[in-house]
């Protein structure tokens, strides 16, 4: 008689053992999920309740003086120019 042949050895499929990331792991996601909505609803409310811009009214007869709030420099506009595109020099 013949010693019984060995039982077939199956294959497992590959079964990747838990990640223990902490208990810390899942309270940090949720906190940034949070985050991320509450800036997400605070640029909403920035973009729908700002109010629109209007332009001012420009008086065509009046000189103006346009003077740079940090430096004190003035804007010319070369040559007197009244034309669009005009060249303008601080």
């Amino acid at each position: 008689m013949s010693p019984p042949s060995p039982a077939p050895v199956r294959a497992r499929p590959f079964a990747r053992p838990p990640v223990n990331r902490g208990a810390d792991a899942s309270t940090r996601t949720g906190t940034v999920r949070r985050a991320v909505a509450v800036l997400a609803a605070l640029l909403l409310l920035g973009v729908f309740l700002t109010p629109q811009a209007s332009a001012a009214t420009v008086d065509t007869d009046a000189w103006y003086v346009l003077v740079n709030r940090n430096s004190g420099k003035a804007l010319d506009v070369y040559n007197l120019a009244t034309g669009d595109g005009a060249r303008i020099t601080q």
